[in-house]
């Protein structure tokens, strides 16, 4: 499940502070944190559960999601990605540093987690596979 809520969930946060803890109105199951929400429910069949849509203090993403007992809970998240010049600015770069890693021979995949784990500050191999080479 952790892989699934990194890829899809990645740039959501919960978008109304008192959403959390939520209760499942059918079976009274409680979910503490948008983590434990995601976690401890089940996709909707075939669908990744998210919506896009705007409202009054803009763009939100809704999860859909199933709980165990069967019913359809939703939660509304905000959007986090930066739009601004400096966000455009660092995805390009982060996407400079992905070319450099798939050209040594990690798969695009490969390559975004490494400079995940490397920006987090987390143990990586991006220096062992671009050493020294990018300084002049």
């Amino acid at each position: 499940m952790a892989l699934m809520f990194d890829e899809f969930y990645r740039d959501l946060e919960a978008y109304y502070v008192d959403s959390f803890p939520k209760r499942c109105s059918n079976c009274g199951r409680v979910f503490a944190t948008a983590a434990s929400f995601i976690a401890e429910t089940e996709a909707i069949r075939g669908t990744s559960g998210l919506k896009s849509g705007a409202d009054d203090l803009g763009q939100v993403v809704e999860l859909f999601r199933n709980c165990t007992c069967g019913s359809t809970l939703m939660d509304v998240f905000a959007d986090r990605r930066d739009d601004s010049e400096a966000g455009l600015a660092r995805r390009r770069h982060f996407a400079e540093l992905q070319a450099i890693l798939i050209g040594r021979g990690l798969s695009r995949d490969e390559a975004r987690q490494e400079l995940v784990l490397f920006f987090r500050g987390e143990p990586s191999r991006v220096t062992e596979l671009v050493g020294d080479s990018g300084r002049g």
